[in-house]
């Protein structure tokens, strides 16, 4: 993962795996149930623009 600006980027060498995430919003209980894969986290590279105003949000990476 390299951040540049307002963006991180997601590069992987294993394209079997896709990138999913997460936040802490209010009323998200943490757990596996709770997962969702990213718009596009099937591809790679993966860029995901930073929001400061939005929740903490937390990345994975899972087998496709």
């Amino acid at each position: 993962m390299v951040t540049g600006g307002d963006t991180l980027h997601f590069a992987r060498t294993n394209v079997n795996v896709k990138l999913q995430a997460q936040t802490n919003a209010s009323g998200i209980q943490f757990g596996d149930r709770n997962w969702f894969d990213y718009p596009g986290g099937a591809s790679d590279p993966v860029e995901v623009p930073i929001d400061p105003a939005s929740p903490a949000v937390f990345f994975r990476l899972r087998s496709q």
